[in-house]
């Protein structure tokens, strides 16, 4: 049996629904008649009295008396026959509609791969960079290097603790992605800013000797930055993302 279902009764269709909630709606509606459900597996909407497992919740018979007293064959009821009782046109007005987007596909299935290897490139990109950065740096300018390293660190545990809520189907995960692509387009500049302004102070200097932007790296950045609002305009607007993250 099928765990998730939809109905609808006039208006469009509500869910999802586990089967247990659906079946106490349904036990208190006035007119059953009225409604069509539909899950997983259904090629059309279906009025309640065609499923069977929805049937057999709703329309159990009357427990035995213990000992109940012979019926004579002439008092007997006729059989029941139950029909549909909505139209074929009733039911073509919902033959199209399908349950709202959820889940983890479509665009959605690139930023799961981006939010897997977006930690893991800011880790391996950074253990490379400071692999290479002169240890007495540290040591003469310890402000300026461990307020780098606070900077970037920032970005990666950033860029982790969005990937947990994306995987999570938090609600937050839209606003922490939002600040991850902001982060990620504009470390560079914060990056150089901060060097510039913190080795400046050290020696006295200009901060524009201490900044060393290369049109390739700016040139990134803008890419970046593009790119990341582009993906900024999916999430705002994207019904899959809206019906995915609502923990």
């Amino acid at each position: 049996m099928a765990d998730i279902w939809y109905y609808a009764d006039g208006g469009g269709p509500k869910g999802p629904f586990p089967f247990e909630e659906l079946i106490n709606f349904l036990s208190k509606a006035s007119d059953l008649r009225r409604i069509l459900v539909w899950r997983q597996g259904f090629e059309d909407w279906r009025t309640v009295e065609q499923v069977r497992e929805i049937s057999a919740e709703l329309f159990r018979p009357p427990p035995l008396p213990i000992r109940p007293p012979p019926l004579p064959t002439s008092l007997a009821p006729p059989p029941i026959t139950r029909e549909p009782s909505v139209s074929s046109d009733e039911a073509a007005q919902f033959k199209d509609v399908r349950p709202a987007l959820s889940g983890i596909a479509g665009w959605l299935v690139l930023i799961a791969i981006g939010q897997i290897l977006g930690p893991l490139g800011l880790a391996a990109v950074g253990m490379e960079y400071y692999g290479k950065i002169d240890k007495g740096s540290f040591e003469n300018f310890p402000v300026s290097m461990w307020g780098e390293v606070a900077i970037n660190a920032g970005l990666f545990w950033l860029a982790v603790y969005t990937s947990v809520l994306f995987f999570r189907h938090s609600r937050k995960f839209t606003r922490y992605f939002i600040w991850e692509m902001i982060g990620a387009s504009t470390v560079l500049f914060v990056d150089a800013a901060w060097v510039g302004l913190s080795f400046a102070a050290y020696t006295g200097r200009s901060p524009e000797e201490f900044v060393t932007l290369s049109p390739k790296e700016v040139g990134q950045s803008i890419s970046t930055a593009i790119v990341s609002a582009i993906w900024i305009a999916y999430i705002l607007r994207s019904k899959r993302v809206a019906n995915t993250f609502i923990k």
